[in-house]
């Protein structure tokens, strides 16, 4: 799961990177030009290479790994899924893809949740 998960992140990163005023237009609604731009693509760079980090090691079993991905994910995820929703309600943005954005990291949200508290629940144990 935390695989696909960080293949999403970095996935959405590389989009960001190549295409950014395409993301941007279906995202919020508006056109990014000039220094937009540029943040966007460094913004796209943080966010493959959060995707990178994240990506588990296939050397260490399932009960080991990821923790700190984990905790990493759902703390960006979390965040995205909060402003992304004040953008949407007090920020006026309006783009197609918003709402399924929102919706995406919400989900991605509670099931790092959930991944989460099963974790803790066998190291508990």
């Amino acid at each position: 799961m935390i695989r696909a998960i960080a293949a999403a992140e970095a996935g959405g990163g590389l989009a960001l990177l190549i295409l950014p005023r395409l993301f941007v237009q279906l995202l919020l609604g508006v056109d990014v030009t000039g220094s937009g731009v540029v943040i966007s693509r460094l913004f796209g760079l943080a966010l493959l290479s959060f995707g990178l980090a994240c990506w588990p090691d296939r050397q260490v079993s399932n009960d080991q790994s990821g923790m700190h991905a984990i905790r990493a994910l759902l703390a960006y995820n979390g965040m995205a899924t909060a402003y992304l929703g004040y953008l949407r309600t007090l920020g006026g943005y309006r783009g197609v893809a918003l709402v399924p954005a929102i919706l995406f990291h919400a989900v991605l949200t509670f099931v790092l949740i959930k991944c989460c508290s099963g974790r803790i629940g066998r190291v508990m144990t």
